[in-house]
């Protein structure tokens, strides 16, 4: 694959940081490649340095070590008012907490990110929030706070809020761990679908693979290290399978 269709190309990341006197070395050197388009997976247990690559990846933090290129461009030599565009322009988050406002009803909620957006009429910004709580099966619920809502629900409007600045690349952190089976099901077939119809970037960080499907990217990690990545093929996950070192970055 020609390295300009990917979005997002990690090489050679490090992150340490101190707590007490320990260092922890939450990454020690990992590699991934995120093409345009893709729904890929980063999956490890608790404390395998997933969530941490999530934030390095989406401009949150910065790497020790190694670099993060999103369109060729190295995100180390941007400053802070660049990064802050990127988070706000190029990616859309999506947390297992939902991080909702309790106080705001859901287009409200919606809108948050862009709110100060100065070149955006609010009528305009309302109008798009309304059109993503639609697309995302909400539009009977716009006026509801998130204490009026199902989990579910909740995530769902999450989702729309992510989509609100129309996001290259979506970063879902544990998207379904508050939400039973059922409804985490629902959530992933609308962001597949989603995926599908606006051609948005989605990267999964969650410890479950069951939500993994023939033709997603899957990139395993470990004590800070992806010790394997493959293609899913079939509805084996040893399919495919090869070691990271194989893998050409």
């Amino acid at each position: 694959m020609d390295k300009k269709e990917s979005a997002i190309i990690v090489r050679g990341v490090k992150r340490h940081y101190k707590v007490g006197t320990e260092l922890v070395k939450a990454l020690r050197g990992v590699d991934v490649r995120i093409p345009r388009g893709e729904f890929l997976f980063i999956v490890g247990p608790s404390g395998s340095g997933k969530s941490t690559l999530m934030h390095i990846i989406g401009a949150l933090d910065t790497p020790t070590q190694g670099t993060v290129s999103l369109d060729d461009q190295p995100l180390s030599e941007m400053d802070d008012w660049q990064l802050s565009m990127i988070r706000r322009n190029r990616v859309g988050f999506i947390f297992q907490t939902f991080n909702l406002i309790p106080s705001l009803n859901c287009i409200e909620n919606v809108m948050l990110p862009l709110i100060t957006e100065k070149q955006i009429k609010d009528e305009e910004l309302e109008a798009r929030a309304i059109n993503l709580l639609n697309l995302v099966g909400l539009g009977h619920r716009l006026y509801h706070t998130p204490m009026e809502l199902s989990g579910g629900e909740r995530q769902r409007v999450a989702i729309a809020r992510a989509l609100i600045n129309n996001p290259d690349i979506v970063l879902a952190d544990e998207p379904t761990g508050n939400l039973d089976s059922t409804t985490g099901d629902e959530i992933f077939r609308l962001m597949r679908r989603i995926n599908k119809e606006k051609g948005t970037t989605f990267v999964i960080v969650t410890h479950d693979v069951e939500y993994i499907q023939p033709g997603d990217t899957v990139y395993h990690i470990k004590d800070g290290i992806i010790t394997e990545t493959y293609t899913q093929k079939g509805e084996n996950n040893m399919r495919g399978k090869k070691h990271a070192s194989e893998v050409n970055l």
